[in-house]
């Protein structure tokens, strides 16, 4: 220690421009403090001092090294890296851990790794750690869906009043790993309470040769599994594919449909505002879509007045409320409104919009999988499941995590959007961390008591 108890410093080395290139390796605290311990025993009876060979040996990122004496024949090889039980060094499965959960791709990590001269680790060797590595995954992964679902079932029950409660409702959406033709495809199902991930489907071509029907495998197999479990599902969300739409109609008869608000109507607020206020009921929705074209005649009579819920329509609650658009008085204009209202898809079926559904989150999930899956590459199964694995386990840590702070920005196309941008709270990934100790738990053996 320096005069008033700082730490004093070693003098910086010099180095050439030529030493700037040299091999790097990557070293642990501990193997340091072992080659200080290891010099220190030979220099208590030799003079001489010890130096590093010329050559260093890569071994993935881990270097094997030679120190010899100068003043005796003494000589030692040392590596940069302890080693783990199954004799791989830590530095090299420590360095894949990283790159399999970052969700980097092989050819990057090699980039990375050529650029930085750091050393690279062989395929054979990556692909041992591989086969270890995706039963951790799978594991937790199946254990946070578990997780998700009890959570889901406390929150749905404390949700709805007991004599309410008719089951889960689920959200479901098909993810297919190439835009055309896709081999593989992820059908997930999140809990409509919690957000979370309660079930994933992996429906490949070898289940189902034609892709656009693997959505229809998966909700076929979350059903003999949810069966499987006593699991009744009150309502199923999804972005209205016909097929399940079917399959629910003829083989789910407790089951309630819901197809999606943004695949019916896109943004158009009084379609949204109808199936927000139609209370269930078929006819009421179809009600409240025939009152758009009275609502343009500046007829207020049928419109919303609120519930208690919800609040009024502004033409009903404000005074001064003045339509924004021209008023129709035209017949030809008001009859090709009301055949326009007709002829969507939400007004010709009612009952599959009367929930107000959204699938934004199964949505948002599948754009979360983009930081594991890149539709441009084409991976192996393994590397698939994995990446589909850590997907999950991210998502269900992080979804619905507290904000900062709220952005309001007013925007010109849609100046009544002012609910704001959430600030969110940097991700903890402690997932992470708990995959590397589930790990590097089945690697070291179990101590006897």
């Amino acid at each position: 220690m320096a005069d008033g108890g700082t730490e004093s410093s070693f003098p910086s080395m010099e180095m050439t421009k030529e030493e700037s290139t040299q091999q790097i390796a990557l070293l642990t605290p501990q193997k340091l403090t072992d080659l200080l311990a290891l010099t220190e025993v030979h220099l208590r009876t030799c003079r001489g001092s010890i130096q590093l060979g010329d050559n260093l040996v890569m071994d993935g990122h881990a270097g094997i090294c030679t120190f010899f004496c100068t003043a005796c024949p003494w000589s030692g090889r040392w590596n940069t890296s302890p080693k783990l039980p199954n004799n791989r060094f830590l530095v090299n499965d420590r360095m894949l851990h990283g790159t399999f959960t970052s969700g980097i791709l092989p050819t990057q990590y090699e980039k990375l790794c050529q650029a930085a001269d750091i050393g690279m680790i062989k395929d054979e060797d990556k692909n041992v750690v591989l086969g270890e590595y995706k039963g951790v995954l799978q594991d937790l992964a199946e254990k946070s869906m578990e997780t998700s679902l009890q959570e889901e079932i406390t929150g749905s029950v404390l949700s709805e009043d007991d004599d309410d409660y008719r089951g889960l409702k689920v959200l479901s959406d098909a993810r297919h790993c190439w835009r055309k033709n896709a081999y593989n495809s992820d059908v997930v199902f999140l809990g409509h309470a919690t957000h979370r991930v309660i079930r994933h489907e992996l429906v490949t071509r070898e289940d189902e040769p034609v892709s656009q029907n693997h959505e229809m495998v998966g909700t076929r197999r979350f059903y003999e599994w949810a069966d499987a479990r006593g699991l009744s599902i009150h309502l199923h969300g999804h972005d209205r594919n016909l097929t399940a739409n079917k399959f629910l109609e003829d083989n789910r008869g407790y089951t309630e449909n819901g197809n999606d608000t943004w695949h019916g109507a896109g943004v158009k607020t009084h379609f949204y505002w109808a199936m927000k206020t139609c209370n269930g009921d078929p006819a009421l929705l179809q009600f409240r879509l025939n009152n758009i074209v009275r609502h343009y005649q500046d007829d207020h009579r049928d419109c919303f007045a609120g519930n208690g819920q919800l609040e009024g329509s502004r033409c009903k609650t404000d005074p001064n409320y003045e339509l924004h658009r021209t008023t129709l008085t035209d017949p030809v204009a008001i009859a090709i409104l009301t055949t326009w209202v007709h002829g969507t898809t939400i007004y010709k079926n009612p009952l599959d919009y009367v929930h107000c559904v959204e699938t934004h989150y199964v949505e948002s999930f599948n754009n979360a999988l983009l930081q594991y899956h890149d539709k441009r590459i084409v991976f192996g199964r393994d590397q698939y499941l994995m990446r589909s694995h850590l997907s999950i386990l991210d998502w269900n840590e992080h979804v619905d995590r507290e904000h900062t702070s709220i952005i309001r920005r007013q925007s010109a196309t849609n100046p009544r959007a002012v609910e704001g941008h959430r600030v969110l709270k940097r991700k903890t990934n402690s997932f992470k961390a708990t995959i590397w100790e589930k790990y590097i738990s089945q690697i070291f053996p179990e101590e006897n008591d």
